[in-house]
């Protein structure tokens, strides 16, 4: 039989921090980012989006917190 030296690959570190904790760090960075959401988020080239779908979609960020916090930016990328 004929073996294929086939490299092994370690598990990639994920892009998306995990868990509430890495919830509240993507918010933290996110809301700098919040002004100007409005003008640049249909350019995926951009690094603009919140990526926090799947956050939302487990539930490790609250949707009524983010709108809290939202409306207290009030700007037009809120």
């Amino acid at each position: 039989m004929l073996a294929l030296d086939v490299p092994r690959f370690e598990r990639a570190e994920s892009a998306l921090p995990p868990g509430m904790s890495g919830g509240a760090r993507l918010w933290k960075t996110f809301r700098k980012r919040l002004a100007g959401y409005a003008e640049r988020r249909d350019f995926p080239a951009l690094a603009v989006t919140s990526k926090f779908s799947v956050h939302l979609r487990f539930g490790t960020v609250s949707i009524r917190e983010l709108m809290r916090l939202a409306r207290l930016r009030r700007g037009a990328g809120a």
